[in-house]
């Protein structure tokens, strides 16, 4: 795997981290929705038809959104496996702030007490060592 094929999939993780806050978000508007909707309902009086319909969309509604946030959430999972390949700590940290976390730069630097040369230094050497580490998988995968 060459350093850019790697560096665009794991730009996959930034994608998939704002995509994660975006359904949580969802969520939780939808249950302010149905909370304000239902006593409504309930103030009026006429509520078990009305009531049952709303509460049942907004329970249709959260599942598909949790069932997407886990799909997602798998995919990040498998972002940190590979990420925790590396043998060293600031690597990781690195990788993780930035492409999990979604940090910019500036906060990524500051998290790890460096200078923002240095911070972008260490993350090319992370993308070298991991795109190295999972070529000479690939290649120990394939000579079988």
């Amino acid at each position: 795997m060459t350093v850019k094929e790697l560096k665009t999939s794991l730009r996959e993780g930034r994608r998939v981290s704002d995509r994660i806050k975006q359904l949580q978000e969802s969520a939780e508007r939808a249950y302010a929705n149905i909370t304000s909707a239902t006593q409504k309902i309930s103030d009026s009086g006429v509520h078990s038809d009305k009531m049952r319909d709303a509460m049942a969309e907004y329970v249709a509604y959260t599942e598909e959104i949790y069932e997407e946030i886990a799909r997602l959430q798998k995919i990040r999972r498998t972002m940190l496996l590979r990420i925790s390949k590396l043998n060293r700590y600031e690597l990781q940290t690195v990788l993780h702030l930035y492409y999990i976390d979604c940090l910019s730069w500036e906060q990524v630097k500051d998290k790890m007490n460096y200078s923002l040369r240095w911070t972008q230094s260490l993350h090319g050497i992370a993308l070298k060592t991991l795109a190295d580490i999972e070529t000479q998988e690939e290649e120990a995968n394939t000579s079988f």
